[in-house]
């Protein structure tokens, strides 16, 4: 069906117009055209392999032919080669950068990268170009909804079925939004217009019993796997699991068994843990235990989705009559969902095996020191997941959570400093950071003086940011980072010294970092020192030949050489990714006015 569609595609391009270079001459535009069907002849007739070595031949003669690339691209998505795809529609984008479609299929392969901002712009300027382009309106709702923004998801499917009243992905992703949302009664109605579209949709169906499970309506979901088995739908093990839920829902704890047991050699850790809490149901403590064991091993010890199962494990050990391993366990998850202690609905809503801290007969007053010390850490944890999805809106939220439990611990400033960071609220951040810095006890000094440091930098304050920068390195000398970032401040206060110091005490601990020698060129030829600059800019390419910073720094040591073809060159290369930097723009001017000098 692949090699098939790659063909199809193939050749429907044949009819798209072509960037015909004007520098080739008649029998160059013939090869090109010839190879690029020849192409189309081999992957029609399954040697994928060799069209796609004919369509680089193709590309090879025209590098703009725009049918060439396009299929090329579009090969190397179905290839899951998604970086090598980016760099043709980048091309094709410069190229034709009013074509919709291009930014769709960009985008595209950013999302199956999970660069889910990228995409997000790319979609966005498509839905730009077109405000009635289905595909793209259905690719932002689907980010959205990837991404838990359930309100914008719906938006766009909204805006999806007003223009088509009958487009069956937008009425199953919106109800999934419904479901998500646990707005039940509307997934259901759009699963009814999806399944009056397309009456054998086993997805469709198979949400259908999710909504049901969700409204705790067990029996209706067992009648739609039941239905699905007879139409003898292929059935997955996520399938099975959900199935086992509906008779587990039921207390019917053997039949349970039955279908949470059917999938063989499977690593799904919710099966586990179902399988763990069902017989621990039917009394089985040993083999409930072991089932948990395996559930938490495959979803990791500090991956809050295995709080729950810490959680039941601790009801598990109690009954076994081990109270310090029931003891550690509920600890540990509180540790991961805090929300275990402070919500008493979310242990009925979650189906958890009973109330740990009843159990274990925790003393309120004399536990809250420890349960509150605990969950602020993992209040605190939750946040550092967020910064390092790039998402402050939600670390601010949970760290406001940790001051309220313990307005001394210093590290909740140190992170919602960052948070207000990434926000460009700088000023608020430097008062975090200074707040942290007064508190006793604070452990992570390091991290509060380095975070402060690039946040002056950001202010301008270089000073300031050179200072704090320097604490951090006072305490911990062997972080390559923090030498690579008082570099870059000295050699914004052109202290072109300092920052070769810095940099080359950076490259010193980390040595792989490629990023550390364009950098390094950069502040050679600022020196004069184009040779060195050029051996730095060449090592970066020769291990990574799409380093757009290493061409950039090189075409300046190639300037600075005399080498002023070899210098258009490069920061041609740059514009091709960057076409509207004006710096790059008015050095490639400058090379080629010395250039043509020369020249005459």
């Amino acid at each position: 069906m692949i090699k098939s569609n790659i063909a199809f595609i193939l050749c429907l391009l044949s009819s798209i117009v072509c960037f015909n270079h004007p520098a080739l001459s008649q029998e160059q535009e013939q090869d090109y055209e010839i190879a690029y069907k020849k192409a189309v002849q081999l992957m029609d007739a399954g040697k994928i392999q060799e069209g796609f070595e004919y369509l680089n031949k193709s590309i090879g003669i025209n590098p703009r032919f725009y049918d060439a690339l396009y299929a090329r691209s579009y090969y190397f998505m179905r290839e899951g080669k998604y970086l090598k795809a980016i760099r043709d529609y980048d091309l094709l984008i410069l190229l034709y950068p009013n074509v919709a479609s291009l930014y769709l299929y960009r985008g595209q392969a950013k999302f199956y990268l999970e660069n889910y901002e990228s995409a997000e712009t790319d979609y966005r300027k498509g839905y730009q170009l077109d405000s009635t382009y289905i595909e793209v309106i259905n690719a932002l709702g689907s980010l959205y909804f990837v991404m838990d923004l359930y309100k914008d998801a719906t938006t766009y499917f909204n805006k999806t079925l007003r223009l088509d009243a009958k487009n069956v992905y937008a009425y199953y992703y919106r109800a999934s939004t419904y479901y998500y949302t646990q707005q039940y009664d509307l997934a259901l109605k759009d699963i009814a217009s999806c399944l009056g579209l397309a009456p054998k949709d086993a997805d469709a169906k198979r949400l259908k019993a999710l909504v049901h499970l969700g409204m705790k309506k067990p029996k209706k979901a067992i009648d739609i796997y039941e239905k699905l088995q007879k139409e003898k739908a292929a059935f997955e093990e996520e399938d099975f699991y959900n199935w086992g839920l509906a008779y587990y829902q039921l207390r019917k704890y053997n039949r349970a068994l039955f279908y949470l047991q059917t999938p063989q050699k499977h690593e799904n850790s919710s099966i586990y843990h179902y399988i763990g809490k069902t017989k621990y149901k039917l009394k089985d403590t040993r083999a409930a235990l072991s089932y948990l064991n395996r559930a938490i091993k495959l979803v990791g010890k500090n991956n809050e989705a295995s709080a729950t199962m810490y959680y039941d494990r601790a009801v598990v050990y109690y009954r076994m009559r081990r109270p310090k391993q029931a003891r550690k366990d509920f600890l540990e998850g509180i540790f991961l969902m805090p929300e275990l202690l402070t919500d008493k609905e979310l242990i009925t809503r979650m189906n958890l095996l009973g109330n740990a801290k009843i159990m274990l007969k925790l003393d309120d007053r004399k536990e809250k020191p420890l349960l509150d010390s605990i969950s602020t850490q993992g209040y605190q944890a939750r946040a550092e997941t967020f910064i390092s999805l790039g998402d402050s809106k939600n670390a601010l939220v949970e760290l406001k959570k940790a001051i309220e439990l313990a307005p001394n611990n210093s590290y909740s400033y140190t992170l919602r400093g960052i948070a207000h960071a990434m926000r460009n609220a700088y000023n608020e951040a430097v008062q975090d950071f200074n707040k942290a810095l007064k508190l006793p006890k604070n452990r992570n000094a390091e991290k509060t003086y380095y975070s402060r440091g690039l946040t002056y930098k950001e202010l301008g304050m270089y000073k300031e940011a050179q200072a704090s920068i320097t604490q951090a390195i006072t305490l911990n000398k062997k972080v390559a980072e923090y030498y690579y970032d008082r570099a870059i401040i000295a050699y914004e206060v052109r202290n072109l010294e300092g920052a070769l110091q810095d940099i080359n005490e950076a490259i010193k601990l980390a040595p792989k970092k490629l990023d550390y020698y364009t950098d390094r060129a950069l502040y050679l030829s600022e020196k004069k020192q184009y040779k060195e600059a050029l051996a730095d800019c060449n090592r970066v390419l020769k291990e990574d030949s799409n380093n757009v910073m290493a061409y950039y720094s090189r075409g300046l040591a190639y300037d600075g050489l005399g080498k002023y073809a070899e210098a258009v060159a490069d920061f041609s290369k740059v514009l091709t990714v960057y076409p509207n930097d004006r710096e790059v723009n008015l050095l490639l001017r400058k090379s080629l006015s010395k250039m043509h000098q020369e020249k005459n």
